[in-house]
């Protein structure tokens, strides 16, 4: 169902519909506007700086090949902080845990600046540690959350 409302899927037999409208109708872009998303599978197939994979988030709010401005890199830069990853602008993805990295991307999603946010099995393949940290984060946050967690020790607490 998650991946239905978040564009992975197409439904063929129901309609999916965001703030009274079929989520079919928006363009692409404008649902970017309205949800973010933070799978399990979030990875950086390339090597990013942390504050280039977070800016990424600013891109439905930006015109095409337009460039980030002062306001997105402040955005980006409270994401960080949001997740306590201040410090970390300038190291690359592949220097991090799998927790940081995981960090990287929420605060890519917060960064999209959406009053929903789409936990697909967030916290799937983290260490217990980070699972915790990643759940606490989230549930600080002051936003519209739809989340699949298989794990039922943590959907409970959380």
């Amino acid at each position: 169902m998650l991946k239905c409302v978040y564009w992975v899927l197409r439904p063929t037999h129901v309609v999916v519909y965001l703030n009274g409208k079929a989520l079919a109708e928006y363009p692409l872009k404008e649902s970017a506007k309205e949800m973010a998303v933070l799978s399990q599978h979030a990875s950086v197939v390339f090597d990013f700086t942390v504050l280039e994979i977070v800016l990424m988030g600013r891109s439905p709010h930006n015109r095409a090949l337009e460039r980030d401005n002062a306001e997105d890199y402040n955005i980006a830069c409270n994401a960080l902080g949001t997740v306590g990853l201040n410090g970390f602008e300038n190291r690359l993805c592949a220097t991090l845990s799998g927790g940081e990295r995981q960090r990287v991307m929420l605060a890519q999603a917060l960064a999209q600046q959406t009053p929903c946010l789409i936990l697909d099995e967030p916290t799937n393949h983290l260490d217990v540690k980070y699972q915790l940290q990643v759940m606490s984060i989230i549930k600080s946050l002051d936003l519209a959350v739809i989340a699949a967690v298989h794990d039922l020790n943590i959907a409970a607490m959380y």
